[in-house]
């Protein structure tokens, strides 16, 4: 019967319709199976259908990206459009200098706004403890008075305040800077007391005179520099820093006996922080030294060259050799040395146009040679009202008279050094610089010769057939002792000379033998060809004796500068982005910085060019260049009265009147005045 109802309806038989109910079963099967995916599929659709014309486009861009994320893509997709939209507003991105302005305005606002935090954060932090403490023990007041009051016997010390509520004290001084002793004495002692301690010039801190401190803080910030002098009696109180000319085994007796305390590995705090292990973090650019021929030695000799150097303003001499030949006295003294100490000092030191002199700080190799320098100046002073008045007016702008110890920490605009020693009265030339032969005495020297700011005037007796021998020196003992010392002499002298070649070769040698190992290789890429391609642009338009290519400033190699018509001074700095620094997060930080010492430090005009609109648009963006050229060439780039006084100081006066007896002068001039 079912055959014949199959074959009434048309079916042409019954295999074939066997088939295709078993593939109906199979379907319903399967749509029994995925039910729950039907359901989030009709969700999905519904959703879909009831999407906006622009809505489903985004979303069908998605599924047609064939993206796994795809909130990844619709963000890549949106910034890219917000980018997009600002770049017609403002202009191409990497293509003028607007974005780098723009995150230089921004960075000093976000200075600003930082310390109005701050400020705020700390004046309700004051007020919640004001109130805090008058609800707990009283008025405020009565605390911090000076006079006696019913609550407090006597006025209050500085302890006592700190005693009775610290928490109120750090409130109102979150910040408080003491030294180790009166940390000790002072603050309470309680491990972590302060978020974080800070220890400067930590080389010359001993480590049990810091513990207590060390241990109030929660985290600690050791600062200092390995090669500066070691904690004060490191050479030892008992040992005398000069010695009679007439002790035959000078070294050895400078040399410390093994078992010292002085002598021990952790001869300081810092020395303390490397052995255990802290995070080392390296200041690669050095800021006190206007000009880099004040630094680069010990940046030579003892760090590598791996520190960038500020370059200069202008060109002079920064270091002045004096060669002064005197003789060096029993009583350790240079009379001679020190008179030229004297006449730098008040005949070629001018006040600046404001009046104000520079800061003058002279240095002396021993204690006795300072003493004596002391004695002159205030022998002058009693002779000579012109010169006392100048004397309290460079007081006044800081001037100090220190042995070479005690010179750590100071810097001046000027510094003035005696090296003191000399061919003795009998014609000898004992080579014995006290400290300074030691193993670590090349501390002291590196501590002295980069105190100044601006210029050094360096007064020696030394005879240059001794210093000149240098090189012997420096290879059979490397950066120490009197190697080092002969080098800086001799590196000196050829500044004073003009000898660019010598100061080169000087340089190379103490790279070769610097302790840190070999010199530190900054980033020096070779020309791109992008710098190639403008500067065959630009010589068609300046005169090619005008553009200096990788030009040297300091510690900075810069791309192009263009020198002034009437001086041949650099007047313009030029510089093309690219691949060689360009390539990290931080170039745009790197850019402001660079701009900033280009303009306020060397005091050039700034130029970049910018390769995306180089490439479609040469010859526009060279004609942009040769009209800012020709506008800087109108402007006047004389040289200001400061720099004026550096640059004309070429000859120093150094009298060579006879030395009287200082004492017997002080003497007369204080008995006249008695019986005045």
């Amino acid at each position: 019967i079912r055959i014949w109802l199959y074959q009434k309806k048309g079916i042409p038989n019954l295999f074939t319709c066997n088939q295709h109910l078993k593939l109906y079963q199979k379907t319903i099967k399967e749509l029994l199976y995925q039910f729950n995916t039907f359901q989030a599929f009709y969700k999905w659709k519904s959703f879909f259908l009831s999407l906006s014309r622009k809505e489903k486009s985004i979303l069908n861009a998605s599924i047609m990206s064939e993206a796994n994320n795809w909130e990844f893509v619709f963000e890549s997709w949106y910034f890219d459009c917000i980018l997009s939209k600002y770049e017609r507003e403002i202009g191409p991105f990497h293509q003028n200098n607007r974005q780098i302005i723009e995150l230089s305005k921004l960075n000093v606002l976000l200075k600003q706004m930082q310390q109005n935090k701050i400020t705020d954060l700390w004046a309700n932090q004051q007020q919640n403890s004001i109130n805090k403490f008058k609800i707990q023990k009283g008025n405020i007041n009565s605390l911090y008075n000076y006079k006696k009051n019913k609550q407090y016997d006597r006025k209050n010390s500085l302890r006592k305040i700190i005693y009775t509520d610290f928490d109120l004290f750090t409130d109102f001084f979150p910040v408080v800077m003491v030294n180790p002793v009166v940390s000790s004495s002072v603050l309470p002692l309680k491990e972590g007391l302060f978020d974080i301690v800070i220890f400067d010039e930590a080389s010359q801190l001993r480590l049990e005179d810091t513990y207590t401190a060390y241990i109030r803080g929660k985290f600690k910030i050791i600062t200092g520099d390995v090669h500066q002098m070691p904690p004060s009696n490191y050479f030892g109180k008992e040992i005398a820093l000069d010695i009679d000319d007439n002790d035959e085994d000078l070294d050895e007796i400078y040399e410390l006996p093994d078992d010292s305390l002085e002598m021990a590995d952790k001869e300081s705090l810092l020395q303390y922080g490397i052995d255990s292990g802290f995070d080392k973090s390296y200041l690669d650019f050095h800021y006190r030294s206007r000009h880099p021929y004040l630094i680069e030695f010990s940046n030579a000799a003892f760090y590598g060259s791996r520190l960038t150097a500020m370059p200069e303003r202008y060109e002079y001499k920064p270091i002045r050799f004096l060669q002064i030949n005197g003789l060096y006295k029993k009583n350790r003294t240079n009379p001679k040395e020190a008179k030229a100490v004297i006449n730098i000092l008040f005949d070629n030191l001018y006040p600046n146009k404001n009046g104000e002199y520079p800061s003058v700080g002279i240095a002396t190799f021993n204690i006795d040679q300072r003493n004596l320098i002391l004695e002159m100046i205030h022998n002058k002073c009693y002779m000579d009202k012109e010169k006392n008045i100048k004397h309290e007016k460079l007081k006044k702008s800081g001037l100090f008279i220190k042995n070479l110890e005690n010179i750590q920490g100071d810097e001046r605009d000027i510094i003035i050094i005696s090296t003191t020693f000399g061919i003795n009265a009998e014609g000898k030339f004992r080579q014995s610089f006290g400290p300074i032969n030691q193993m670590k005495g090349y501390k002291l020297l590196n501590v002295i010769i980069t105190r100044a700011k601006h210029r050094l005037y360096l007064c020696t007796s030394i005879p240059s057939k001794y210093f000149s021998r240098y090189k012997e020196e420096i290879m059979i003992t490397g950066n120490l002792g009197k190697a080092v010392f002969y080098s800086y002499l001799a590196y000196a002298k050829a500044i004073e000379n003009g000898d660019h070649e010598a100061r080169e070769n000087i340089l190379k040698l103490l790279e070769e033998h610097c302790a840190e190992g070999k010199p530190y290789l900054k980033s020096n890429f070779a020309e791109s060809p992008f710098e190639q391609a403008v500067y065959e642009y630009l010589i068609n338009f300046v005169e090619k004796k005008r553009i200096k290519t990788r030009y040297k400033f300091g510690g900075f190699k810069i791309d192009f500068v263009i020198l002034s018509k009437t001086n041949e001074k650099p007047i313009i700095a030029i510089e093309c982005d690219g691949a060689q620094y360009d390539n990290t997060e931080e170039a745009y930080a790197y850019d402001i910085y660079r701009q900033k010492i280009i303009e306020n430090r060397i005091g050039l005009h700034y130029y970049k060019i910018w390769s995306t609109n180089w490439w479609m648009a040469p010859q526009e963006e060279v004609q942009k260049l040769v009209k800012f050229i020709n506008l800087i060439d109108t402007k006047n780039n004389s040289l200001s009265k400061e720099e004026k006084f550096l640059i004309n100081d070429e000859h120093v006066t150094i009298t060579d009147e006879p030395i009287t007896n200082l004492l017997e002068n002080v003497q007369l001039i204080e008995n006249k005045e008695l019986h005045s």
